[in-house]
């Protein structure tokens, strides 16, 4: 199934299924401090009501909180790093434990995520498509794929896929800050 993203700003955006149905909708209100995404499910994104699904609460250097349904658990728990490597502190993945008891890892790629089980096969689960906007290749919306595997957790999979873009944005935003001073202090010191 492919959940085809109004816009190309997941945090802003309806979900849809191919043939137009909206499934989910997140919202994320403008904020100085901490930002919350709301995500709502069904056939409340596209009516007046509540569709409640979850809320990403967003917090720069504290842990961010997860709300589902009516439970609350703080980022730190719900998803582990795998050890302290290297790759982990810079924040290439994101691991949890499915309703299957199945670990599951996010990569954060160099330009997508995908979700993988977290086996020697790093069997897919799910994959995020960036928009084409029809240069180099035919044009086509962003879309989130849910692979046959990641079914059974379609509301999971879309609630850690809003967490998991908006951190490798801001770790995609730290890098090419980085890359900036980097390259500025490198200049003065010639």
């Amino acid at each position: 199934m492919n959940l085809i993203l109004s816009n190309t700003d997941h945090l802003n955006a309806t979900y849809t299924k191919e043939d137009g149905t909206p499934m989910y909708q997140v919202t994320t209100p403008f904020s100085f401090t901490s930002q919350t995404a709301t995500i709502k499910k069904g056939i409340q994104v596209s009516k007046q009501g509540n569709g409640f699904l979850a809320q990403v609460e967003f917090h720069g250097f504290a842990s961010s909180i997860l709300r589902i349904q009516k439970e609350e658990v703080k980022t730190s728990v719900f998803f582990t790093t795998g050890g302290v490597t290297m790759r982990a502190a810079l924040g290439s993945s994101r691991k949890f434990v499915g309703p299957d008891s199945k670990e599951c890892k996010w990569i954060l790629g160099h330009e997508t995520s995908s979700l993988v089980l977290n086996d020697e096969a790093r069997t897919p689960v799910a994959k995020f498509h960036l928009k084409h906007y029809g240069i180099f290749h035919k044009a086509r919306p962003a879309f989130l794929e849910i692979l046959p595997l990641g079914m059974h957790m379609v509301d999971l999979i879309l609630i850690t896929f809003v967490y998991i873009e908006n951190l490798k944005a801001r770790k995609d935003y730290e890098q090419a800050s980085n890359s900036v001073v980097h390259a500025a202090s490198r200049g003065s010191l010639s």
